[in-house]
């Protein structure tokens, strides 16, 4: 069963009693909060919970490095047969670790910086032109690439903005397995640093399902630019 969830707005839906239910969430470290007299275990992005009691659960999920966003559900226990439960965030979230990593440009307070590329992103996912971004198709040397196996990307369209700029690309399934997107594992192609990325409107893929990735790219500052060493074998031959 697939939920579409949005921080902080409760969801209830039915579990099952006496069985094993596992929740597949969008984080990829997810961490469990709840005061119920419930069992809960973590594997990968799944949420295993069991409970023998037919008293409401309610618990919150986020993923460990950015607890600030988290998904609330109360879960009803009933006599039905295990469930499986795949939680889709109605917007996407940009992953905090590389957003908090980047260097802020000037004037910029690192909060402002994150919270701006995540309403950009947001608007993205409601299909709409971001404020302050210029819409255009993509070049040839801007495409994406995803260093995971089983994963094939094709560029779309590259939205400017004053010190940041949208990269959007499709991404398929390839495989013929059932797998999770490692946005980590993706970047834009070039010298310029990538800075956030985000899978949308889901991270999990069937065998040849395809979903939208956003990427917020910015100018490497030239201080990080190294310039190419000489090769001792070229100077050889010369």
């Amino acid at each position: 069963m697939t939920l579409n969830v949005t921080p902080g707005v409760n969801v209830l839906v039915e579990i099952a009693i006496d069985q094993l239910n596992r929740i597949l969430t969008p984080f990829p470290n997810p961490q469990v909060r709840t005061v119920a007299e419930a069992s809960t275990s973590v594997d990968g992005s799944a949420v295993y919970l069991a409970t023998s009691s037919e008293v409401p659960i309610t618990l919150f999920i986020s993923d460990a490095s950015d607890p600030n966003h988290a998904l609330s559900l109360t879960l009803a226990p009933r006599r039905i047969p295990p469930r499986e439960l795949r939680l889709v965030l109605t917007d996407p979230l940009p992953l905090p670790s590389q957003t908090a990593s980047a260097t802020v440009p000037p004037g910029a307070s690192a909060p402002e910086y994150v919270e701006r590329l995540t309403e950009a992103m947001r608007a993205l996912a409601r299909e709409e032109l971001p404020e302050g971004y210029r819409l255009r198709p993509a070049r040839p040397d801007e495409s994406v690439d995803c260093v995971q196996d089983g994963l094939e990307t094709r560029r779309g369209q590259v939205l400017e903005g004053q010190d940041v700029a949208l990269v959007t690309a499709l991404v398929r399934n390839v495989s013929a397995a059932r797998l999770e997107i490692e946005e980590r594992a993706c970047r834009a192609q070039g010298e310029d640093e990538t800075v956030a990325v985000a899978a949308w409107p889901q991270v999990w893929l069937e065998p040849g399902e395809m979903v939208e990735l956003y990427l917020a790219v910015r100018p490497t500052p030239p201080e990080r630019v190294h310039p190419p060493r000489p090769s001792l074998l070229g100077a050889e031959r010369r």
